[in-house]
């Protein structure tokens, strides 16, 4: 270990190539099996870089496990070595794996935790403006790498599938994401009658083909009616498994075990692949970073907080927190302190709290003492970038929880625990300090835990809890429901009511609660809402009520969407909505929306279709299909239908001190359709 460890620390001191190259040369493992003849005719025929690459495999005394073919590996091992070439390449690589794996460092015992000081958003109406008025200069950043064994999902050909593609509520976790972008953008437009367009990038993977059906599903999908070019994918490298031997793991003899180095490889990655250029040659400044298997931190205003926070403070880096609950998967935000008085805000993994001398035990409220870590961050990429260059490669860790495939030299075969480099992509912000009477760069928020994160990470098992599952993350997604039509909207309901909604209905509370007002939702009801433009006023629902706007936000120009008042909208006034609703019976899948009814009111608006219902009772099962260009209103037993040549009415947005107030403004419509 001696000899690598003077090995390491001279590759990491090289200025190129030539030289790197010249070191490993020198290296005595490597003298010795160059002067028995061995891979000489190998080495003869590449360039400096595959030359340095297969040297490296030699120098770390794994040739005979990993160069039995050479030609079929080298071009990975030519990647691994680039990649890490901040910490000695393939040999830094082999020799952090080692160190991490020999022993568990205890934390200093001089440095002292703190939960961090943060800002409450639960009622910051401020920030949420300050939010709303960034949105300009933002980009958003995903990592979306993951596949979902856990979730045991497959294609219908049994290939396992990334978890972006989980259908979650109708449709996939990744277009929920892209919705609530959508109900960002649509917020500014009528906020401020101005068009944006984020550029969203996502890193992926190529294990298991997930790259090919990210790209397969923005196909299917024609872009999600965004310009394509308003989307970055790129794969993050996938990098070599050790076993706890110190061994590399192949999975054939001329194959090497490799996964995804963690969601840490994301600012890298990002910067080799000029996905940070991209975002600044568009003008965007400022990034939102968020995991696809979050689907409800688009909700209320949480996201534009953290954005409004991070603007008006001038930050360079922060994160959505909130309360942790005990046990579960996920790291802890903490205040770190060194003797020389100098701060950070850090992340700590659940799988290092021991050590770190961190117990997972509840505080007086029954959570954690310390926040949670949702990775949920805010960016301002210019003032990190050069903290990027430093350490691309934050909070490096190793996990030997799994078994993995071995090939000794002779070709036996066996499983043996093992793991890989990861990095934390939140540590980025350990190196953003200062003294302890100074002001940090970092900044951290506090919100609800319901409206912050409940994640889809494995398949509930009956008798557990439902804690990091798809069901668990629908539930909190009615509680959220809940608490806005009962406690906002006004609205007497049960607990046992199903209400989903496009997002572009708010995404604030204070705005849908301006669109849907008072009512009454009776026992086992649903009401799901595809829709911006829409007024509920004291709806009596019993049973199940769907409205679809085709086009909820704006029109499309070819495949493109954009905002406009040419939208589907839907008013109801004092209606009553009487039907047998959902089969309780049949096998739904609430999460997935997979559900099963006996009757509904479903009304569908086609393009700019508009429908309206005032002192009317609908019973049974019934579905309203309005066309393009036409209005329909049904007051009492009377229905008239109407071509329109442009929308009769609309919402506008206005401020007011820290509210939004909204208004309805009516517009000249065509006269009624003869005989219909």
């Amino acid at each position: 270990m001696k000899k690598l460890d003077k090995l390491h620390f001279s590759l990491i001191s090289t200025k190129n190539l030539e030289e790197k190259t010249q070191i490993l040369t020198d290296c005595p493992e490597v003298k010795t099996l160059l002067a028995q003849g061995n891979y000489q005719e190998i080495l003869s025929n590449h360039s400096l870089e595959e030359r340095a690459a297969l040297l490296s495999v030699i120098a770390i005394g794994q040739a005979g496990i990993v160069l039995r073919s050479p030609e079929k590996v080298l071009s990975h091992l030519v990647l691994i070595d680039r990649f890490y070439d901040s910490i000695g390449g393939i040999v830094g690589y082999h020799v952090t794996a080692l160190k991490m794996m020999a022993k568990d460092t205890p934390v200093q015992q001089s440095r002292k935790f703190r939960s961090p000081p943060g800002i409450d958003i639960t009622e910051e109406g401020q920030a949420k403006w300050a939010g709303i008025q960034a949105l300009p200069q933002m980009g958003e950043l995903y990592p979306i790498g993951g596949l979902g064994a856990r979730l045991k999902l497959h294609s219908p050909a049994g290939e396992p599938m990334p978890v972006a593609l989980l259908p979650f509520c109708g449709r996939s976790l990744l277009e929920g994401l892209v919705r609530d972008v959508q109900a960002r953008e649509y917020l500014y437009y009528k906020c401020y009658s101005k068009q944006i367009l984020t550029p969203i990038a996502m890193m992926s993977s190529l294990e298991r083909e997930n790259h090919r059906h990210i790209e397969t599903l923005f196909t299917e999908k024609e872009w999600f009616g965004r310009p394509e070019g308003s989307f970055f994918l790129f794969p993050q490298l996938s990098v070599p498994v050790l076993t706890c031997e110190g061994n590399w793991s192949m999975v054939e003899e001329d194959r090497l075990n490799l996964h995804p180095g963690g969601h840490g490889a994301i600012w890298k990655t990002a910067e080799e692949e000029g996905v940070f250029r991209w975002f600044l040659d568009q003008g965007k400044t400022k990034l939102l970073i968020r995991q696809i298997n979050n689907p409800i931190a688009g909700v209320d205003h949480g996201l534009l907080s953290l954005i409004g926070v991070g603007k008006r403070g001038g930050k360079t880096f922060g994160f959505a927190s909130c309360k942790r609950v005990v046990h579960a998967a996920e790291g802890v935000l903490v205040e770190v302190e060194e003797e020389s008085g100098e701060k950070a805000i850090s992340n700590i993994e659940y799988t290092h709290f021991s050590q770190y001398g961190i117990e997972d035990k509840p505080s007086d409220d029954g959570y954690s003492p310390y926040p949670t870590n949702t990775n949920i961050l805010y960016v301002d990429l210019p003032k990190l970038m050069a903290m990027i260059q430093q350490k691309p490669l934050p909070a490096l860790y190793i996990n030997m929880k799994n078994k993995v495939p071995f090939i000794s030299e002779t070709g036996e075969r066996s499983e043996i625990k093992g793991g890989r480099l990861e990095s934390m992509m939140q540590n980025i912000s350990d190196r953003l300090t200062t003294h302890r009477d100074g002001t940090l760069p970092t900044f951290v928020t506090y919100n609800e835990r319901l409206k912050t994160i409940s994640v889809t990470k494995k398949c509930a098992k009956k008798g557990e809890s439902l804690l990091e599952t798809p069901e668990g993350a629908f539930q909190d997604l009615m509680r959220n429901g809940y608490d806005l039509l009962k406690n906002h909207c006004q609205m007497k309901l049960s607990s046992s009511t199903l209400f989903l909604y496009h997002p572009s209905l708010g995404p604030l509370y204070e705005i849908i609660s301006q669109k849907i007002w008072g009512g009454e939702i009776n026992e086992g009801g649903e009401l799901q809402l595809e829709i911006a433009e829409l007024f509920l006023d004291y709806l009596t629902l019993e049973g199940s009520l769907l409205i679809e706007a085709k086009n909820p936000c704006g029109h499309l120009e070819g495949r493109t969407l954009r905002y406009s008042d040419r939208c589907g909208k839907c008013r109801l006034r004092n209606v009553t909505v009487r039907n047998r609703g959902i089969d309780r019976e049949a096998e739904n899948v609430y999460w997935k929306n997979q559900i099963s009814r006996h009757e509904t009111l479903k009304i569908v608006l086609l393009g700019s279709g508009e429908f309206e219902a005032e002192e009317a009772t609908f019973v049974g099962d019934q579905t309203i299909v309005v066309p393009d260009g036409e209005r329909w209103t049904v007051r009492g037993d009377e229905i008239t239908k109407e071509l329109i040549d442009g929308p009769t009415w609309k919402w506008s947005y206005r401020r007011d001190g820290e509210q939004i107030r909204l208004e309805q403004q009516s517009a000249c419509h065509m006269p009624a359709l003869q005989g219909r």
